[in-house]
């Protein structure tokens, strides 16, 4: 798993409790002391104490960052301090809450019960929210969900608390997680992980819809059967029938096909082709492909296309039904997820099928071109790279200044990072290409380099198919190729207002004009009013206008980041 890809999006309830409980700080607090406290470090943590004293807001945040940490040993040198008798005195002081959600933290919250804390409704349902599915996360998850349920917490019935002078109730957490799985989701443009989290989310509610959280849960091996059906998938095995005996047993119908698509998505990500062939033959014949292509959840190729499947698989899959250029319930398409992940291979594989790049798609709710998706997990990627490469501290922190500030904050390859002024695969920040560092990040960014030159060249087309320009136009678009000329009017000959580079962007004034070739390549005359150029002050392109070929263009819906 690529690097990037193990960054996800943290829950709006963790994002909901920290911005409440900010209200009465900086929040500089949390990017500076505070975030000694999130990482469990007992050492600073004892240092800051040595000359500042906590108490109120300040303590309640400080305490259910350190909860969240997962230290126990930070927790019991707080507790020495007298903050677990403090925090009892606190509306916001919350540490329980805290350790169950993100990633749960089975010791703490076992620390937590023996210092008087109590499980609640609030701390079951974070425990069973999967907001950061990574190995380890899921198996916690589960723990700390039968933690609370061996003490007491009842899923099935309401529960109620005073706002305002007034009495107000709250639906049943087994309620409440229900109507979560049957609204729709966004992958954010993981799929995997994302089937993940929401076949995990299917087996605990499911777990509470069969009364089994009560006292006795810790006992019960519903969790422990539903991991090794995992670990079957990962490994190969074509049997079956357990999987079968236990979704039937235990998971009602509506949520049957989450669970099958996760498993399946679990085989489809084995890096042995020929393992990888027999599971899907398996799945075919006990009628689990079929059952996944004819629901919203299936994305079985979109984890293809995201782990870098071979042809093979993607020739088994279309036989099998499996569209190769249409979008998933999130919106994206196997191509984004191959562009994202720097799959060279897949890329072309798709594109020789008849997948077309000029579709826009979705990533983590933007529609998005494909092209820029490209670029954005290059930006990233690279920033990553330098960030980590061995370099003078100087040159290190003036390279971190630019990727955080001037290109957004370091998040992942679809969010978080503007179009980058640097051509992928040319010097960039003074860096040579390609940049000494991660043997993985380098790898990766030789790839995604490929991948632009290929998009940009006009590759991505079907075997002795044209490339057609009839794509739909947008509202904006950007600046694919370098050195272009902005004309005065919508011939090559006319006059030349600017020479622009690479990452201009500009509004589409008028586009309704008949697709024509130029030196062998496709599309038709634009007319555009600049909107940025890189590298110069707004006055230099005020008010500039002019005719533009947009062969040389990629469209995008908005300027969303």
């Amino acid at each position: 798993m690529k690097p990037f890809i193990k960054s996800f999006i943290l829950s709006l309830t963790y994002i909901a409790l920290v911005t409440t409980s900010l209200s009465a700080h900086s929040s500089t607090w949390e990017e500076t002391d505070g975030q000694f406290f999130i990482n469990g470090d007992l050492a600073a943590v004892k240092r800051i104490l040595s000359k500042e004293k906590y108490s109120g807001d300040q303590l309640s945040l400080a305490l259910n960052f350190a909860a969240s940490s997962g230290n126990v040993a930070l927790t019991q040198y707080l507790d020495s301090l007298g903050w677990v008798k403090a925090c009892n005195k606190l509306r916001d002081c919350k540490p329980m809450q805290w350790a169950s959600m993100n990633h749960p933290k089975p010791q703490m919250v076992e620390w937590l019960l023996s210092k008087g804390f109590k499980s609640g409704a609030e701390s079951l349902e974070a425990a069973a929210v999967v907001n950061l599915p990574q190995e380890n996360t899921i198996a916690d998850s589960f723990a700390v969900v039968k933690l609370h349920c061996e003490n007491g917490v009842n899923p099935l019935v309401s529960v109620s608390y005073q706002h305002e002078g007034k009495k107000v109730a709250v639906a049943p957490v087994v309620e409440r997680l229900s109507e979560r799985l049957n609204s729709p989701s966004q992958d954010q443009g993981y799929a995997l992980l994302h089937a993940r989290a929401r076949a995990a989310e299917v087996i605990t509610t499911s777990f509470m819809k069969a009364g089994l959280c009560k006292k006795g849960a810790k006992k019960s091996t519903w969790f422990d059967d539903y991991l090794n059906l995992v670990t079957a998938s990962r490994a190969g095995d074509t049997d079956l029938s357990k999987a079968n005996t236990y979704i039937a047993a235990n998971i009602s119908k509506e949520w049957r096909a989450i669970v099958e698509n996760y498993l399946m998505n679990e085989a489809v990500a084995i890096t042995d082709a020929t393992q990888k062939l027999s599971m899907l033959n398996a799945y075919k014949t006990a009628k689990w492909l079929e059952r996944c292509r004819q629901n919203r959840y299936c994305s079985v190729i979109d984890v293809a296309a995201e782990s870098g499947a071979d042809k093979t698989t993607f020739d088994f899959l279309a036989k099998e039904g499996y569209p190769l250029d249409s979008p998933n319930g999130s919106g994206a398409t196997p191509l984004a997820y191959a562009t994202a992940n720097a799959h060279l291979g897949v890329v072309k594989n798709l594109c020789d099928s008849g997948a077309d790049f000029r579709k826009t798609t979705t990533m983590e709710i933007y529609e998005r071109s494909i092209i820029s998706i490209a670029r954005r997990a290059y930006s990233y990627t690279w920033c990553s790279a330098l960030i980590e490469a061995p370099l003078p501290k100087s040159v290190k922190d003036d390279i971190q200044n630019r990727c955080e500030y001037e290109g957004g904050s370091i998040g992942s390859p679809q969010t978080g990072v503007s179009i980058p002024e640097c051509i992928p695969g040319k010097t960039c920040m003074g860096i040579a290409f390609p940049p000494k560092g991660n043997e993985t990040q380098i790898k990766d960014l030789k790839a995604l380099a490929d991948i632009f030159d290929y998009y940009k060249s006009g590759q991505c087309k079907a075997p002795n198919k044209v490339l057609s320009c009839n794509a739909n136009t947008k509202h904006y678009a950007v600046l694919i190729a370098d050195k272009v000329q902005l004309r005065s009017e919508a011939d090559a000959n006319s006059n030349k207002i600017d020479t622009l580079p690479f990452g201009t962007m500009f509004e589409v004034v008028d586009s309704n004009r008949s697709c024509e070739t130029i030196a062998t390549r496709e599309g038709r005359w634009i007319k555009v009013k600049i909107y940025s150029i890189p590298l110069r002050s707004r006055e230099e392109y005020i008010d500039m206008q002019g005719w533009i070929f947009d062969a040389y263009v990629d469209y995008v819906p908005t300027l969303e980041p």
